[in-house]
This record gives structure tokens, sequence and C-alpha cells, in this order.
């Protein structure tokens, strides 16, 4: 695969400062910019030199030698609100760990490039997780300090990252969220979006569905609670027996 020096991108940075967004790359060849707007270009098939009056969209990430672009590659760009997001909930300090060693532009926004394909695994894997420690917040018992900010915070995270999730599964995430957050002008908001989409018939499907999952998940963290407890009580005991038989 050949590389080539990275420019920057086309389109601009700001109003993305809550989000990881792919971007097309622009690089310089014979002293020229080229811009790559496709997932798995070659200089042959896809790039192509860019006009003049194109050049003002373009986003300089990179004016000086060293960063470069392989073709096939896209710009991963990162805000610093999602960052900082991530960073604030202990189940997802490794995602902003991570971003950490992106390189930083202007305005807080860092950047790496790589695969389309690598960069939806990772927005999976961080929209999983941002649901999952929000489900924790919501319905666990463990007592955490500042719960409802730090749920929002996940919820932030959840909802900007939620590109590839079902459209039925992250309107009924929201549904749950809303419900539990009091914030009964979102939860209509989402319930009239629900059926104005199409995803479900009418609200009271919508609701009967958040409430499903909201008892699903209440089901699932009494199990989970009730196995932990059954295995610290089979600990303590088997400690017990054994301080007994101690001489």
């Amino acid at each position: 695969m050949t590389a080539f020096q990275l420019v920057g991108v086309v389109g601009a940075l700001q109003g993305n400062e809550d989000r990881l967004v792919r971007m097309w790359p622009v690089f310089e060849r014979n002293s020229q910019w080229w811009v790559a707007p496709g997932d798995g270009w070659t200089l042959a098939r896809g790039a192509r030199p860019m006009d003049v009056s194109e050049q003002d969209d373009v986003q300089v990430l990179a004016a000086h030698p060293g960063f470069m672009v392989t073709e096939g590659d896209v710009v991963w760009v990162l805000g610093s609100v999602l960052r900082n997001h991530c960073a604030m909930v202990e189940e997802l300090s490794e995602y902003a760990d991570e971003f950490d060693t992106w390189t930083p532009s202007q305005d807080g926004f860092v950047w790496r490039t790589g695969r389309q394909e690598q960069l939806k695994r990772l927005v999976i894997k961080l929209n999983g997780d941002a649901l999952h420690a929000l489900n924790r917040l919501i319905f666990g018992h463990s007592p955490v300090e500042h719960r409802h900010t730090y749920a929002r915070t996940c919820f932030k995270v959840f909802a900007a990252t939620s590109t590839y999730r079902d459209r039925a599964d992250f309107l009924v995430s929201c549904g749950v969220f809303f419900q539990w957050d009091g914030n009964s002008d979102q939860l209509e908001s989402t319930r009239l979006l629900a059926v104005a989409m199409g995803v479900f018939s009418d609200a009271d499907s919508f609701d009967r569905a958040w409430e499903k999952r909201c008892h699903e998940m209440m089901s699932r963290m009494v199990t989970t609670q009730s196995s932990q407890s059954a295995f610290v009580s089979v600990g303590v005991a088997e400690m017990s027996t054994a301080s007994i038989r101690t001489p």
C-alpha cells in the first residue's frame, strides 16, 4: 500500500465536538492536493485531484511532513466533549486513555487514520460499553455518588455513538433513560419520534417496549446480585471452616 503526506480532511470540525466521526482524507501528491472520498480507495480508484475552488472546504490537520495516510484509510476525528465524557466514567476511561494517544489538532480535536471497518468496531464497542455502564447506574443498587450526573454522561456517550445501533433498540434505551431521569418532555419527544419514524406503530407499543426493557433489566440485575451474594456467602463459609480447622 502506498502512503501519502496527509494535509487534512474535507469538512468542518466545528459541530462535531461531542462525536467520533469519519472524514475523507486530503493528501498531497506531486505538489497537488488530492481527495479520497470513499472507503477502500486507491490512487487509481476513488482518489482524485482537487480543484482550487474545493480547497476552501479542507480543514487542515497536518501542514508539515511526517503525517501519512495509506491507501484505503479514512481519518477518525474525535471532539473534546466526547473524550471528556469518557474520562468521567470509570468503565469508559480506557477509551479516554486511547484517545489521548491520538494526534491533537485545533480546538481540542484529536485524530488518527485507519480503516473504516476498524472505526466501526470501535464505535460499536464504545456504544455497547456506554449502555452497559448506563444500565448499571440505572438498575444497580451499589452506592454511586452523583449517580444522575454519571448516568447523564453515559447517556450522552451512548447517544453520540449509536450510528450502528438498531433504531428500535436505541429509541427504547432512550425511553428507559428519560423515564428514569424524570424527563417527561424528552420521553414524549422520543415517543412521537418513534411513531413518526415508523419504528413503532403507536405510542402504546413504544411504551410497552421500554417498560418491558425495564422489567428485564431489573430481573437481570436481581439475578446477578443474588448470584454474587451466594458466591460471597460460600466464600465466607469456606473461610470460617478453614479458620475452625486451624490448630
